[in-house]
């Protein structure tokens, strides 16, 4: 028995030599470099994806904001084109307030309102060197008919030249329609 006990213990040291040789063999055919030189790349590109969503967010916002600065300064082209134009045409015909006020009230009995339309809150606007004044009526107004005061709303702006409508608000109570309605108009300044 002591022969056979030598024997297996250098069986079991060749194996483990072999089992030791085989690991290093392995870890030298792997590819570590290659390995990390991925791993390398995959961070470097996660890095320029990163920066380049964040420059895309910003040149986004700057979009949105060069949009909304330019549709400010066509409406506002728009209207000093309107007053340029209406003060070219000639002498404008100043209306007296109460004149606008009853056509904007038989607007309403053409209409088929059932109440009278009320008096407007009325307020004046002079913007530096334009020459021109912009008048803001603001009529509160309610019915049972939604149909008869929008209509009231399309017959006073052809009834008035030059009326534009500034905001709407529409609410529904327990039995009318209450309408808020901002009316502007420019007129020239007298005197200028």
């Amino acid at each position: 028995m002591s022969r056979a006990a030598p024997a297996i213990a250098s069986l079991e040291e060749a194996r483990m030599e072999q089992a030791a040789e085989a690991a290093r063999t392995a870890r030298r055919n792997q590819p570590r470099g290659l390995l990390v030189l991925a791993g390398v790349l995959m961070l470097l590109a996660l890095i320029y994806v990163g920066v380049a969503a964040m420059g895309r967010a910003s040149a986004a916002e700057e979009l949105d904001a060069s949009k909304e600065q330019a549709e400010e300064a066509l409406r506002l082209a728009g209207t000093l084109k309107a007053q340029r134009a209406a003060q070219q045409a000639g002498p404008v015909q100043v209306q007296a307030a109460t004149a606008l006020r009853t056509r904007i009230e038989q607007a309403g009995v053409e209409a088929g309102m059932k109440t009278r339309v009320p008096l407007p809150q009325t307020r004046t606007e002079l913007p530096p060197g334009l020459g021109s004044k912009q008048v803001i009526l603001d009529y509160t107004v309610q019915d049972e008919d939604v149909s008869a005061l929008l209509q009231w709303v399309k017959l006073s702006v052809a009834a008035v030249p030059g009326l534009e409508v500034d905001g709407v608000t529409l609410r529904p109570e327990a039995h009318a329609w209450n309408l808020r309605v901002k009316f502007s108009r420019w007129e020239k300044v007298e005197g200028s």
